[in-house]
């Protein structure tokens, strides 16, 4: 089926660019200057749908990446007092702030650090004193990623930067809607997680 075979938009004169832009962006499958000029009708319903479908799916991509470099911008200061490069700042934050979850294998499934990196990171915080590799009490085959006292300054400085963080997002914001933002996020990443499964099935 062609284009407008699929689509079914009225016979009108496209006078907008930026659909023009998005039909060749998002359909490089359809030559946009061999197409009928209606096919690319900004009113259409069906075109605008799909378009904002995958606005709201960019947006959410754009989101994520503006946080991580807001992050990454204010965790820098303390990177550099400490010299401490980002990755081992966010491993060492993330085992003095989850102490129940400090294995390697958690810091990979829950922070989203690959392994190798993740290792890397952690041998180098224990060269330094900051990370000690010590044996669960209750299971010798898991290994526990525990900050040492000479990590406390650095936890210290992280954990107000990560509270600076978190009240600079949430100014403005209701307890209402934090709430509602708390659902949807945890839909989202039962979907992601849901996802994620059948990527790897796939491979």
């Amino acid at each position: 089926r062609t284009f407008s075979q699929s689509v079914s938009v009225p016979k009108r004169v496209f006078r907008h660019a930026e659909t023009r832009t998005f039909v060749r962006v998002f359909f490089p499958q359809f030559d946009v200057d061999k197409l009928p000029m209606y096919c690319y009708n900004y009113r259409c319903s069906k075109i605008r749908r799909i378009r904002d479908d995958l606005m709201s799916a960019l947006q959410m991509i754009a989101l994520g990446k503006k946080l991580s470099n807001l992050y990454a911008a204010l965790s820098l200061p303390v990177c550099r007092k400490y010299g401490l490069n980002q990755t081992c700042f966010d491993v060492l934050l993330y085992c003095a702030n989850n102490p129940a979850h400090n294995t390697a294998r958690d810091l990979c499934a829950l922070r989203g650090i690959k392994s190798g990196i993740a290792s890397v990171a952690v041998e180098t915080l224990i060269e330094r004193g900051f990370l000690s590799r010590e044996n669960d009490v209750q299971d010798r085959r898991k290994h526990r990623l525990i900050p040492t006292p000479q990590a406390a300054p650095v936890i210290s400085d992280g954990r107000e930067m990560q509270q600076y963080f978190t009240q600079t997002l949430k100014h403005g914001i209701t307890e209402e809607e934090l709430q509602a933002f708390q659902s949807l996020a945890d839909k989202l990443e039962d979907n992601l997680t849901r996802l994620e499964g059948k990527e790897d099935k796939s491979c």
